[in-house]
């Protein structure tokens, strides 16, 4: 399993991997760690050590680089965060709204 594999599989698991004073620590949620993880994360600790600690920032995304492009070109428009409020008069079904809501975010 490359490093990257590796840390797409423990993304997917709800893993979160840092580095804190030179040493690998995760956060994960109760049985997500199996052994097959943990095998795989103490084989590829020092390639993570390293892509994770390696002090260089992350390349930015598509939207990010447009957004940051937006912001130099007019640094006083907020309109790409702006926020809003809707009323929903009627009967709502809160279950399907968050399962809407997580699609959502899923593909953004």
């Amino acid at each position: 399993m490359t490093v990257a594999e590796l840390l797409a599989a423990t993304r997917a698991a709800g893993i979160t991997l840092r580095v804190e004073r030179g040493r690998l620590l995760f956060d994960a949620p109760a049985g997500a760690l199996t052994p097959e993880l943990r095998q795989a994360l103490s084989e590829r600790k020092p390639e993570l050590l390293d892509h994770l600690h390696n002090g260089n920032p992350a390349p930015l995304g598509f939207a990010q680089q447009s957004l940051w492009f937006l912001h130099e070109l007019h640094p006083q428009d907020t309109s790409a965060s702006e926020q809003f409020a809707i009323r929903i008069d009627g009967p709502l079904d809160a279950t399907l709204l968050a399962r809407a809501w997580h699609a959502l975010l899923a593909r953004h």
